[in-house]
């Protein structure tokens, strides 16, 4: 009866960062005077706070913040930035009211390792836990009371159910919420007023306290209806007043009223049994408990299936349920459930009422299935608060870039562009559509080959667009099959091979190559588009500048170069990245650095080029 509990007012929105101008990870040889920061749902302007600072040194200052095109976007403007690497920290309270923060660095110049920094999006801030926890069991005890003495208990001499009690909770519960919003940030006041959480918890504490005042006198039997407006506040204040699906807001609030009215409804059932446990069943608590089964067995039906229809959407993979913060409170919830589901069927089947029974075993056995529906509501709190994995599918385009040493292979798979990259520990799959956009409801399997046997891994989200695994490289070529879909557009699978461990960083070579190729002059480029509706080779003359123009690490700003092997030719095969403009190059160098072959895997787009040079260039390129 309880499965699908931890689901009550779905899972808060948060606003992650989604795209950042300077983009995170990415070098760059002069950097812009503006900052942009998109994040996936709207924030509080009055909120947010934004600083900038040398990786190894002081804070810069960061002025005029202001609003971009809409309230998902935040400009700031920076100083001159000299070569170095820079960490932009920033915090925001999302339209559902909730913090987030993190962090994100890029590069000025050709100095200085980039680090993999992260948003802070899968903590529980315990003061929201605490509200939604008041929330909740109040909501409960308020309008499933309400409901069971207009119902089950109607014209009955029982005690009263806790109507007063649950809508002082749920007031404390919204001013908690108040009291967290007020404190999140430097205008706290604009914040309450101004946001949709702050009017909505606002609200809500009003249509509570006007439920407990009424619970008090002889307006009591039309107390549901500021309840039912408390609960719509509630479902506001959250995930269901952000919902981008039209069907999730009326299913989700829908699940909140059934679970409230069936666990209220329990509650005051276990109030009447403890009252009357020594005077034995009467006509009147005999039939009464007959209406509370009915209403349960009518409850719990729609409770499950909503509660699976909201939550298949927050998982990806099977293993985010053990890797995950919000997949372990949901396993615990599970467990908690199970317990209050075998409670249930051993009332019903061992102690319903008959005219030869006693309340005495329903009366232990109801009791202890409150308990742990407590814990169902404490854990669900937490899950409300929590952020389910596919939400960190917002978190970067693309992803943070993987700390350490790495190796990265790419290719075109249909219209999406794969990139594949071997870190220390871990395996990462980015997936670009051809508009330039990670895709949202891209999936990927993963298997393949390596010098320790074959293996299927299962990639959680890490950005959007983003999958790693856990994975231990074993030293030599590993052989990585990856198959891609998405809704949007055709994919499909591909083999890629990866040497571990990374060889010495080459950036130092690739310069060299790169003084080459400005003095290489003209030269012959064959070049064949992969995967196109005109594969066929085209060969036409090419000079050094024209070269630099379309190849972007003659600029600058390639990350990961390393030596990946040799060819058949005996030439030098180089793998770098250029992170800004997500393009990942495979490099065939001859001993005077000069490129002669080259891969390249953009947005939208895989080139394949040969490259021939006149007879009459002879000795040695520096």
């Amino acid at each position: 009866m309880v499965f699908s509990l931890g689901w009550l007012s779905g899972a808060a929105a948060h606003a992650f960062l989604v795209n950042t101008s300077p983009r995170a990870g990415a070098r760059f040889t002069e950097a812009s005077r503006e900052l942009a920061l998109q994040f996936s749902e709207p924030v509080s302007l009055h909120s947010a706070q934004v600083r900038v600072r040398v990786l190894k040194g002081g804070l810069l200052e960061v002025r005029e913040l202001h609003p971009g095109a809409d309230a998902r976007n935040l400009l700031a403007t920076l100083p001159s930035l000299k070569p170095g690497v820079y960490v932009v920290a920033w915090q925001v309270v999302a339209s559902d009211g909730h913090l987030s923060s993190g962090e994100f660095a890029f590069g000025v110049g050709p100095e200085g390792a980039i680090p993999g920094l992260q948003d802070n999006v899968d903590g529980v801030p315990l003061p929201w836990v605490a509200g939604s926890t008041l929330l909740l069991v109040g909501l409960a005890l308020a309008l499933g009371g309400w409901i069971s003495e207009r119902s089950v208990w109607r014209g009955q001499s029982v005690p009263r159910a806790w109507i007063g009690l649950g809508a002082v909770l749920a007031v404390l519960g919204s001013a908690v919420h108040l009291v967290s919003l007020a404190g999140s940030g430097p205008q706290a006041v604009s914040t309450v007023l101004t946001s949709r959480p702050g009017v909505a918890a606002s609200l809500a504490l009003l249509a509570f306290l006007v439920s407990a005042l009424m619970a008090r006198g002889r307006a009591r039997p039309f107390v549901g209806l500021p309840l039912g407006v408390g609960a719509l506040a509630v479902a506001w204040q959250g995930h269901l007043g952000n919902a981008e699906s039209f069907w999730f807001t009326p299913l989700g609030l829908a699940h909140l009223l059934l679970a409230a009215v069936w666990v209220g409804a329990l509650v005051h059932l276990a109030q009447v049994l403890w009252s009357g446990r020594a005077a034995g069943w009467t006509e009147g608590i005999r039939a009464g408990t007959g209406r509370y089964a009915g209403l349960a067995a009518w409850t719990v039906g729609p409770l499950l299936l909503l509660g699976l229809v909201l939550a298949w959407p927050k998982f990806a993979v099977p293993d985010e349920l053990w890797t995950t913060q919000y997949g372990r409170l949901l396993l615990a919830k599970v467990a908690a459930a199970l317990a209050a589901l075998a409670l249930a069927w051993l009332s019903r089947t061992r102690a319903m009422p008959s005219r030869t029974t006693t309340p005495s075993r329903l009366s232990r056995l109801v009791p202890a299935e409150v308990v742990a529906l407590l814990g169902v509501l404490l854990l669900s709190a937490g899950l409300v608060n929590a952020t389910p994995p596919q939400a960190l599918t917002a978190a970067n385009i693309l992803g943070a870039p993987p700390a350490g040493a790495a190796v990265r292979a790419a290719d075109q798979v249909g219209f999406l562009s794969v990139y594949v990259t071997a870190a220390e520990g871990e395996l990462r799959v980015q997936v670009a559509q051809p508009t330039g956009k990670p895709g949202e409801k891209t999936r990927v399997w993963v298997s393949g080959e390596g010098p320790a046997g074959s293996f299927t891994l299962y990639p959680r989200s890490c950005g959007r667009g983003c999958f790693r695994a856990p994975f231990a490289w074993t030293p030599g070529e590993t052989t990585v099959q990856v198959r891609v879909t998405d809704p949007e557009w055709p994919g499909g699978p591909t083999t890629l091979k990866l040497r571990w461990p990374p060889g010495p960083d080459q950036a130092g070579r690739l310069a060299r190559v790169v003084e080459a190729m400005k003095q290489a002059g003209t030269f012959t480029v064959t070049e064949q588009a992969l995967n196109s509706l005109d594969p066929s080779p085209h060969t036409f003359p090419l000079t050094a500048e024209t070269l630099a123009a379309t190849d972007l690490y003659l600029g600058g700003g390639a990350e990961d170069v390393h030596e990946v092997g040799r060819d058949e030719e005996g030439h030098t095969v180089l793998s770098l990245f250029v992170p800004g403009s997500s393009i990942w190059y495979e490099l065939h160098v001859d001993e005077r650095n000069r490129i002669r072959r080259e891969r390249v895997v953009g947005l939208s787009y895989a080139v394949q080029r040969e490259i021939a040079y006149p007879p009459s260039q002879k000795g040695d390129l520096p």
